[in-house]
């Protein structure tokens, strides 16, 4: 099989899978017909739209009073404006934020947090 084969398949079983767990439970009123007649297709094409269009993040620390020190692995996240400066070959590009980075400047980044994405001015 080709790795363009493989890649369908794979997404076919995994989109199949979330499909059979989750469909019920999603709105499918303004859905496309043919996603309303297998969901499998909805998912599949949100799996797509994730991966092309994410953006590679850092760690973050999870909030929450169960568990206020364990960290979750948030590796891609969707930041549509940064997706368009991402592909703008004249643009300064992106950083994100880490906690250090705030420690360091504090006074330049007085409302920024941790995981925050910067665009450089050009």
């Amino acid at each position: 099989q080709s790795e363009l084969q493989q890649a369908l398949t794979y997404v076919s079983r995994v989109s199949k899978g979330m499909a059979s767990d989750y469909a019920p439970y999603l709105s499918q009123r303004h859905w496309l017909e043919e996603w309303k007649k297998d969901p499998s297709l909805a998912i599949a094409w949100s799996l797509c739209i994730v991966s092309s269009r994410g953006t590679a993040a850092n760690t973050l620390p999870l909030h929450n009073n169960a568990h206020p020190t364990r960290s979750r692995n948030t590796a891609t996240r969707l930041v549509p404006l940064m997706d368009l400066v991402n592909h703008q070959m004249d643009a300064g590009g992106f950083i994100e934020l880490t906690q250090n980075d705030i420690d360091t400047h504090t006074t330049t980044t007085t409302a920024a947090t941790a995981g925050a994405f910067v665009v450089k001015s050009m």
